[in-house]
């Protein structure tokens, strides 16, 4: 049974965009920075700093760009985030190398009914699907 086990994991931590989406858009970006440093203390080696998204969807990552500019990165550790589209991707690349959005795995979906695709992404199926060409070409290209 043991040599099922692997011999080591790979810890990506999601905590300041899955766990800080739901949250207050008020906690400050101090708050959030002290938050990343903690996250990267505790032996992550790959850390979501949040998600380049549009405040509107997602009012606690309005600060993306301010947490993104002032968050001193430790060293072995591969910070990245969330982007679902072309222009999210625009912005969290600008921050190469400091975060890395580039190389990652991507993929495309579709939600299962329009409502979660609008609360989600603010497009209906039908919208998703129509997008995931110029998706596809984005991630080729990068």
């Amino acid at each position: 049974m043991s040599n099922l086990l692997p011999k080591s994991v790979n810890i990506f931590d999601d905590t300041m965009r899955e766990g800080l989406q739901i949250e207050s858009p008020d906690i400050p970006v101090s708050e959030k920075l002290r938050l990343l440093d903690a996250i990267g203390e505790m032996g992550a080696k790959n850390i979501s700093i949040g998600s380049f998204a549009h405040p509107k969807w997602t009012p606690s990552m309005a600060c993306i760009d301010e947490l993104a500019d002032a968050f001193v990165p430790k060293p072995g550790i591969n910070y990245t985030a969330a982007v679902f589209n072309k222009r999210g991707f625009d912005r969290a690349d600008g921050y190469f190398p400091k975060i890395n959005v580039r190389g990652r795995k991507f993929g495309t979906h579709v939600e299962l009914c329009d409502t979660f695709a609008r609360r989600n992404y603010n497009r209906t199926q039908v919208e998703q699907i129509a997008a995931m060409d110029a998706s596809v070409a984005s991630a080729k290209a990068a």
